[in-house]
């Protein structure tokens, strides 16, 4: 009944005579010429020791029955209780007096004395252990309780590894050493910071300096561990979210950019895509369950088209004056589609004419309301609404969304993030790698991207092509900066 624990290190510990009455869980009060009915330690409880450490002076305790008498002969358990850890792992391992192995559950027979014994080794989890000793035929029952410390100092461990902050804002930085097994121990730990983006004090307090990339240096001794910070812009943005504290069924949220802040939008789980805010910033444009949907803070939901004019309408972005949600229309799904416009009142609907002949969608208005750019045949290209003017500013590449300043279109290329101008000149790669997805929007100034990729949320400053990532963004999606 032993589940082997093979042994680490021994090591001898002060011992002390215990004379600890404990008392039965049954037949209270009863007596005899021996003693109290029970379970009584005679030698080894609260002993103190490093983690894996083998106790050598082993529990030794003394069973009596209902009349008080020795328990010669009784079967006594020795279980271990787990560690008070999320870890639920043995807080310490027994063994029998004659078994080699350790583990999980030790029985011995009680002597004519009535005594039983088992030996302890103290587990990996820092703190409080335990092991239950019981006499299941007599009833009885008690716990005899041991500490367990630090190992040697093995690493340094910092936390948070990785935050976002703004500039001017600061937190403190968590370092402790720990053992091989991440028991925290009492040792100072002294921070620096590298980089200008972060300034980090000896004591660990970090504050936002510069926008980028900060690093943070734990030392203790020899052993050091890093941890990181984006110090980002101002900025606030509204994104999908997964279920989390506060918003237990997900949907959309609006944050801070540095993951302060956050606010759900009531009634908003479920089907969120494609989110763009009004530029009143008093609403957000989504597609939601088919169809282009305004829905405001309050959690109210309004159709932008008709129900019943399309079988689809996607893809929905508004016009920088807040006049036109253009978007993607199919009269029936899989079937054609085009490329509409409407008031955000769901009046004036009209078919833009594009030139290019097969499926067309993801328009995006360029901020004077003249031309569109949108994705059609495997390209990006752009309209001109007054001329009828049709061209091909990217070869490959589909999503495209227009800078505020009219500077630049950004598209994604089979996951790369690309910037090209509006009439195809002097296009560039931003991102390094193959990660990241469709949803992307500029910030104001038309000096950043945030995107989606990797599971995370980030920001790309367009001038330097510097990454900065998001860490609080795990499970966001669908990013839409505030204009």
């Amino acid at each position: 009944m032993l589940e082997t624990m093979p042994a680490l290190h021994s090591r001898s510990v002060g011992r002390r005579l215990i004379p600890i009455l404990i008392a039965a869980t049954a037949c209270q009060g009863t007596t005899g010429p021996g003693g109290s009915v029970g379970i009584r330690v005679l030698r080894g409880g609260d002993q103190a020791d490093t983690v894996l450490a083998r106790l050598i002076q082993a529990l030794v305790v003394e069973v009596r029955d209902s009349l008080g008498a020795p328990a010669a002969r009784e079967i006594v358990r020795f279980e271990a209780i787990p560690a008070d850890s999320p870890l639920y792992a043995p807080s310490l391992y027994v063994a029998t007096l004659t078994q080699a192995g350790y583990g999980t559950l030790a029985v011995d027979s009680a002597d004519a004395a009535g005594r039983a014994s088992a030996l302890v080794q103290l587990g990996l989890v820092a703190g409080r252990a335990r092991v239950q000793v019981s006499a299941p035929r007599l009833g009885v029952v008690d716990t005899v309780t041991f500490t367990v410390q630090p190992g040697a100092p093995a690493m340094v461990l910092v936390l948070p590894q990785d935050t976002a902050l703004g500039i001017g804002g600061s937190y403190s930085a968590r370092g402790s050493v720990r053992d091989a097994y991440g028991n925290p121990r009492a040792d100072p730990v002294g921070y620096s910071g590298l980089g200008g983006a972060a300034l980090v004090s000896s004591t660990g307090m970090v504050t936002g300096q510069a926008i980028g990339r900060g690093t943070i240096v734990a030392t203790a001794g020899a052993r050091v561990d890093t941890a990181y910070v984006s110090v980002v812009p101002t900025g606030r943005i509204a994104a999908t979210v997964s279920p989390r504290p506060g918003m237990p069924s997900g949907g959309v949220a609006t944050l801070n950019l540095d993951g302060s802040s956050v606010t759900g939008v009531p009634s908003s789980s479920g089907d969120n895509e494609y989110l763009s805010w009004l530029p009143s910033g008093t609403a957000l444009l989504e597609f939601s369950n088919g169809h282009a949907t305004l829905i405001d803070f309050l959690g109210n939901r309004t159709l932008v088209v008709a129900p019943g004019t399309f079988a689809e309408d996607n893809w929905p972005s508004i016009s920088t004056d807040g006049q036109w949600v253009y978007f993607r229309g199919d009269s029936s799904i899989g079937g054609p589609s085009d490329i509409y416009r409407v008031h955000p009142n769901g009046t004036g609907l009209e078919r833009l004419a594009v030139a290019f002949a097969g499926d067309v969608t993801q328009p995006s208005p360029s901020p004077d309301g003249v031309h569109v750019a949108y994705a059609g045949g495997f390209g990006v290209r752009v309209f001109n609404t007054a001329t009828g003017a049709d061209s091909v500013v990217a070869t490959s590449g589909y999503a495209p969304h227009w800078s505020p300043d009219g500077t630049w279109i950004a598209f994604n290329d089979n996951g790369v993030i690309k910037i090209v101008h509006p009439d195809g000149t002097v296009g560039r790669t931003l991102t390094p790698s193959t990660t990241y997805g469709w949803p992307m929007s500029w910030s104001p100034d038309s000096q950043w991207l945030i995107v989606e990729g990797g599971g995370t949320l980030a920001l790309i400053q367009v001038s330097t092509d510097t990454i900065l990532p998001l860490p609080y963004s795990s499970g966001m999606a669908e990013p839409a900066w505030k204009p």
